[in-house]
């Protein structure tokens, strides 16, 4: 049969026996799918519909403080640039994950606290996901209950174990979009959906946190020459035509062109991005960035067999992976090493194989199935970290560590070439028994996967928020009511603390600023007490937080390092017990925890130098996440030192002239001339002026190829002769 003939029949096939034409009651198909993907959400998130929360892994100690932070800017009335609440401060946009250009960012901290406002978006995204795969299943030929299966095991066999990691699904919507508006294009030759490919892009680089987004474009990029050289179209329509010889190179440079517009569209959030990259800890390989981290062992990928891999009672998987021969030398965890799709897709491929052998199936069929394994079995390599010398190399890809989120591509092929399978299998089967065995198999799958998903997840579904007690916070309460405001707190769970609003140190970051993670910046945890209480001192620290007690100094007693006395008032308790917030949301229930005061610390900003001369009196004017005004009383020059970050995008004048400052580790040092003096800093950042640039000049020129397109044609025939 010739291949056109094929495909033709593959689509009579699917629209008279397999449900290929719209469902009935006059109900456009779109509909259902969106129906499903609400059920799907539902069915597994059923608590977040019903107001519960998440807790576990980095989202009180990263993205929560993140999005609250977000939030208290819009209610201000301001576009978040700096976060002046983690540490010493840090670019927002430059560090990506904040997301403060993502429309669903946006959306879901207007309408909901941020706790809720994580689940609410989650949420929207798997619905999308699920969505998304549908359009691009059915747009390759698939029937309804093969593509109800396919959604089923991409959507929730890969993410659900990562739903403590936001980006995770939002890179799992738009990769099968991105599909889809390439096989669009590629079928009805129509320019809107290169154009729309391009803004797709843009939208996922805007969410932040590149890494699936990178992984995605290659992906597309792979996948172009492949559907245009090796694999015919699937489906049938009067809409769709088969790709001639003359127009497959063209269509290629179309589309790759688009995706080069959608980098440009995100450059406002990649730009200041790259600009951080080179100053931050992963400029290069160390101690705080090994790329090879987050891999799946290959002795783990037996777990693509063996669901029971992930019984706890049997295993104890973070143990036994830390045991594990590791190509890239680095560690992992059991969420970057998941990769599950359920032991249907293996039932039905094994079936299919057994028709291939038999020559009782659609050969086109049997062609995409094989490029689908292929395609998750290289996906599968990448994961594991053997060729992380090959990505390590690529642009943007030395960014990030965690090889084995190339599992998302293995897991998205594995789903397409199983749906295809059961499609050709029950093909075999009556019609009156065949949406019975689709439905045993759905069924069978989903709770499948349910089951190893909620076994390798870190994080733990509550009714009862932490985040809803902030108000009650005890240790919150005396922070505020403090006179040496802004304070500073040291605390352990780096950034969590921030929730209170106050600034706290040390911190975590996924891209930060290099100087965070220098010698000089860490805690001196083996030093005497009175060195610590120096070394906070100097970096701003007005209160210690401990889950354990210090043991004060006494009055009058020896300083072991210097032989000087100690002065009792250096570290003072100010308050013990159980906070309603922290005990919550560290698990300490029994526990108490401990906050101290630093009486003599000098705050945020300080003279030093001094010598002799009489200290001049230093006011905190102002003290913004973009503008800090600092008035210093007539006197002596001097050297102030301001304990925020040393960032160069912080410019200075002092008495309305532009100044230069001295960075010196974490801090700003400058000196004052004589007489009264006001320093102002205030941040611009070049790279974030420079990158809205750049995406609002792509806009101008998709905007003037869609004006083109629509009204002028004839312009480009040129460049597509069969296009509309």
């Amino acid at each position: 049969m010739p291949p056109r003939s094929a495909a033709k029949a593959v689509a009579e096939r699917s629209t008279s026996e397999s449900g290929k034409g719209a469902p009935s009651f006059l109900i456009p198909e779109w509909l259902w799918a969106l129906g499903a993907a609400i059920l799907a959400s539902w069915l597994a998130w059923a608590s977040f519909y019903e107001g519960s929360t998440l807790i576990g892994g980095d989202l009180y100690t990263y993205l929560l403080p993140q999005k609250a932070f977000f939030q208290q800017e819009l209610a201000v009335g301001r576009w978040p640039l700096w976060n002046n609440l983690t540490g010493h401060g840090y670019p927002v946009i430059a560090e990506s994950q904040t997301a403060v250009f993502y429309p669903a960012r946006l959306l879901s901290l207007s309408l909901f606290a941020a706790d809720h406002a994580y689940t609410a978006e989650q949420l929207a995204h798997y619905v999308a996901a699920f969505f998304c795969m549908w359009l691009y299943l059915r747009q390759i030929g698939l029937s309804i209950p093969g593509t109800i299966f396919g959604c089923v095991v991409y959507v929730y066999g890969w993410f659900p174990t990562r739903i403590i990691l936001e980006w995770a699904i939002i890179g799992g919507l738009y990769l099968p979009l991105g599909l889809w508006l390439i096989e669009r294009f590629l079928q009805r030759k129509s320019w809107k959906y290169a154009i729309a490919l391009a803004g797709v892009l843009g939208l996922h680089l805007l969410a932040g946190h590149y890494n699936l987004a990178f992984i995605e474009v290659l992906v597309w990029l792979a996948y172009i020459p492949v559907r245009l050289w090796l694999l015919p179209t699937m489906e049938d329509s009067p809409q769709t035509s088969e790709i001639s010889a003359r127009a497959r190179l063209p269509l290629a440079l179309a589309l790759v062109t688009a995706i080069g517009f959608g980098f440009g569209l995100g450059a406002v959030q990649l730009l200041p991005t790259w600009e951080l990259k080179g100053q931050s800890q992963r400029a290069e390989k160390g101690q705080d960035f090994q790329p090879g981290y987050g891999h799946i062992p290959p002795q783990f990928l037996g777990q693509l067999f063996a669901p029971t891999w992930w019984n706890p009672a049997n295993h104890n998987i973070d143990e036994e992976l830390s045991q594990m021969w590791s190509p890239t030398g680095a560690g992992t965890n059991r969420v970057e090493a998941h990769l599950y799709v359920g032991l249907a897709v293996w039932m039905g491929l094994v079936g299919v194989g057994w028709l291939a052998y038999r020559s009782a199936g659609n050969l086109i069929v049997f062609r995409w199935i094989g490029v689908f394994l292929l395609g998750s079995f290289v996906a599968m390599i990448f994961a594991t970290g053997l060729p992380l010398f090959v990505t390590a190399s690529l642009p943007g890809f030395s960014y990030f560590t965690g090889p084995g989120r190339f599992g998302i591509v293995a897991t998205f092929c594995l789903a397409v070439a199983g749906g295809l399978a059961w499609d050709q299998l029950l093909n075999h089967i009556s019609a009156r028994y065949r949406w019975i065995l689709w439905c045993l198999v759905i069924g069978f799958t989903w709770f499948d996967l349910q089951i190893v998903s909620m076994q390798a997840t870190y994080g733990v579904i509550i009714e009862k928020s932490p985040y809803s007690m902030i108000a009650k916070s005890e240790v919150r309460r005396i922070l505020l009511a403090d006179p040496r405001q802004p304070v500073r707190v040291y605390a352990p769970g780096a950034n969590l603390p921030n929730l209170l609003g106050v600034s706290t140190t040390p911190v975590f970051l996924g891209i930060g600023p290099a100087a965070y993670f220098s010698p000089e910046a860490r805690f001196p945890t083996e030093a005497p007490l009175s060195q610590q209480i120096e070394f906070l001192s100097k970096q701003g620290v007005t209160h210690w937080l401990t889950m354990d007690p210090l043991s004060l100094p006494a009055a009058g007693s020896k300083d072991p390092s210097t032989g000087g006395s100690t002065n009792e008032e250096s570290l003072r308790l100010v308050w013990s017990g159980f906070d309603e917030f922290l005990n919550r949301a560290w698990g300490r229930f029994d526990e108490p925890l401990y906050l101290y005061s630093l009486p003599a610390a000098p705050g945020r900003c300080y003279l030093e130098g001094i010598g002799s001369q009489p200290a001049r009196k230093v006011t905190m004017v102002e003290h913004g996440p973009q503008r800090i005004e600092v008035q210093v009383e007539a006197g002596s020059r001097q050297t102030l030192v301001l304990t925020e970050l040393a960032d160069r995008d912080w410019k200075l004048t002092i008495n309305g002239q532009p100044t230069s400052w001295e960075a010196a580790g974490l801090s700003r040092k400058v000196e004052v001339p004589e007489g009264e003096t006001i320093l102002v800093w205030s941040y611009q950042p070049w790279s974030l002026w420079w990158g809205l640039g750049i995406s609002l000049f792509v806009v101008l020129i998709l905007a003037t190829i869609g004006h083109i397109r629509f009204w002028h044609p004839q312009w480009t025939h040129w460049w597509l002769p069969q296009a509309p």
